[in-house]
């Protein structure tokens, strides 16, 4: 069994689709593969992994039984950056379509890394291989029909009293027409069934209200960030995972919520990429505000600071502070109560 790592155009979620055949597609290349909602387009993110059977079956039970997701850090074709295929569509189909390249190999796993690597994956189904020009030319044109369904949408929740409720967001029409899906906002469990009613004697189509959250909101709507550059969530973390405020502690970060929240409103993805760094290297520091014993003096801990690497520590009874080497400390720990640093180097600015 082979699974091929794919980002999904319209929701730009990132994740795996099985094949029991072995497909040669080029990185950044538009292939075709069937989701739990119906056949779609996707960008191959130049991973294949090849499975047997048996590892192949247990994937899925380790699946079905959790939601942990881990990231990946792949960037996306620079084409699809603005969330626009429409010149790459064109290009492909003026190419007839003709979108088949050569892989030198996939990527077999190794028997003693299956079991952390089951976190990696997120099968969510089928690889079909690559698109064909008639593929492209049914997804531009239910781009141009999604635009139109979006003001319906937006019409509809209207006229059910449920704009209040409710943030419509996109609408996506799938491949093989059996299904619209409309994506939405919303900070609560919401009554649709009316809604969903109108939309089906509207469109003749079975319809599936899909309710997001605000972070998948950012991701595919796109923005540039205070950095200048394009949101994370978009550009190249393929998981949302949860940030705590832990995160922007251990950094000194500002705990104003303001300060350290992204477009969505939650806390911004980016303090966890060194959270973990931060963490390791005050481990074995005490927590800021304890008092210690530095040359028979009684210091308080004003100051940890991982970036220049030092320790400021302050008089207890005086204004005067003395900055240390982090990596020179020796510390006493024996006594909470009575902490001694035992060696230290001073530290130049």
């Amino acid at each position: 069994m082979y699974l091929y790592r794919c980002r999904l155009i319209y929701s730009k979620s990132v994740m795996d689709f099985f094949s029991s055949s072995f497909y040669q597609v080029s990185n950044r290349s538009i292939v075709k593969v069937e989701t739990k909602h119906g056949i779609d387009l996707g960008i191959y993110l130049d991973k294949t992994t090849k499975m047997d059977d048996k590892e192949f079956e247990e994937v899925l039970k380790f699946q079905a039984a959790t939601a942990e997701e881990v990231t990946e850090t792949n960037d996306i074709a620079p084409e699809f950056i603005n969330g626009n295929i429409n010149n790459s569509i064109n290009n492909n189909i003026n190419n007839n379509g003709n979108n088949l390249h050569y892989k030198n190999e996939s990527l077999t796993l190794k028997e003693s890394e299956k079991t952390s690597r089951k976190k990696q994956i997120k099968i969510e189904g089928k690889f079909l291989g690559s698109e064909t020009a008639e593929d492209l030319k049914v997804y531009k044109e239910n781009e141009d029909k999604a635009i139109e369904a979006l003001n319906v949408f937006k019409e509809e929740i209207r006229k059910c009293n449920l704009e209040h409720e409710m943030k419509p967001v996109g609408v996506h029409y799938f491949l093989d027409g059996n299904k619209i899906l409309f994506d939405f906002v919303a900070d609560h469990r919401i009554d649709f069934r009316e809604l969903v009613k109108r939309l089906a004697a509207r469109y003749k189509k079975r319809i599936e209200l899909h309710q997001i959250g605000v972070r998948d909101e950012a991701r595919m709507l796109d923005g540039l960030f205070i950095c200048g550059q394009q949101l994370c969530c978009r550009r190249f973390l393929h998981q949302l995972n949860p940030i705590s405020i832990k995160m922007a502690e251990v950094q000194n970060a500002p705990l104003n919520t303001m300060k350290i929240s992204g477009y969505c409103g939650r806390l911004l993805c980016c303090l966890a990429y060194e959270s973990e760094q931060y963490e390791k290297a005050k481990e074995n520091m005490p927590e800021l505000g304890t008092v210690v014993s530095w040359n028979n003096e009684k210091y308080i801990i004003a100051e940890i600071n991982v970036i220049k690497q030092y320790l400021k520590l302050k008089k207890k009874e005086s204004l005067e502070f003395v900055l240390l080497k982090n990596d020179s400390i020796i510390f006493n720990n024996e006594d909470p109560a009575n902490i001694i640093i035992l060696k230290a180097e001073i530290y130049n600015k």
